[in-house]
């Protein structure tokens, strides 16, 4: 291959030199030879999701693995269930039955704090890094902002998520998934990862907006729900009125043997 460059660049520089033009440089746009450099993908790490269903906070610090189990990096991130304005709940607002939740706004922060011996970066301190995660319905990537030169490069990047009427597919999907967050290397050369937010829907405030299936699914939920209920209702109904039946058939009986009593007595005397 480098015999073939030689060539190809000899053969630039002889069709210069015959047009009476300095032997420049190719661009690199126009370099058939030159591959771009490209952010690698360096490992990977998971963060389960179970506590939001809860409303229950989380502080983890987590593994990041490459390909062959080699430590890349320890990732500190925060899963901070919160109100509409991003403000933390307290204990009295984690829920002992996620299905409470149901039909209603769900908002909670994932926060990535900090990623510390990061091995890429202790290699060659030129170089960069970045996390990328998706999260339930976001097909496009997420990615932090490209942070270079340190080992223990500092993220404080967070993003508010929010379910407008959280369906019980969310609910699932909390209770039984984590999200992956992948640590991407840079180095010299190199774009930064952007994040794709053409199909995100957001609100004025920056809030990204999940589960958008959420309302029909919710008035499926309430539905079915609301037959529970009018069955459980019913079957009180009938137990009720099998009692009533008892009761008064055991009042007649009481008041035929207090007849049949007083009958006795009078005709005693």
């Amino acid at each position: 291959m480098e015999d073939v460059y030689q060539q190809f660049q000899a053969k630039q520089s002889g069709e210069n030199r015959a047009e009476g033009l300095p032997a420049v440089a190719l661009p690199r746009d126009k370099d058939p030879f030159w591959d771009p450099v490209e952010p690698l993908l360096l490992g990977t790490a998971h963060l389960w999701l179970q506590s939001l269903a809860f409303r229950i906070s989380l502080e983890e610090q987590l593994e990041v693995l490459g390909s062959e189990g080699t430590e890349e990096a320890i990732l500190q991130a925060q899963l901070v269930p919160c109100t509409s304005t991003g403000l933390p709940l307290g204990e009295d607002d984690i829920l002992i039955d996620p299905s409470e939740v149901l039909g209603r706004r769900l908002d909670f922060q994932l926060v990535l704090d900090q990623c510390c011996g990061v091995r890429w970066i202790r290699d060659a301190r030129n170089r960069g890094i970045q996390i990328g995660f998706r999260l339930f319905d976001h097909s496009q990537p997420i990615f932090t902002p490209a942070v270079w030169h340190n080992i223990n490069p500092l993220l404080d990047h967070r993003v508010h998520f929010a379910s407008l009427h959280t369906s019980q597919h969310l609910l699932d999907y909390l209770q039984s998934s984590a999200v992956v967050l992948e640590l991407w290397g840079l180095q010299e050369g190199c774009c930064p990862l952007s994040s794709s937010l053409e199909s995100v829907r957001m609100t004025g405030e920056g809030i990204f907006i999940i589960d958008e299936s959420g309302p029909s699914e919710a008035a499926v939920v309430d539905s079915a729900e609301l037959s529970c209920c009018v069955r459980a209702l019913q079957q009180d109904l009938e137990e009720l009125k099998s009692v009533n039946a008892s009761l008064r058939k055991e009042n007649h009986s009481l008041r035929e043997h207090l007849h049949t009593s007083r009958t006795g007595a009078e005709a005693t005397r």
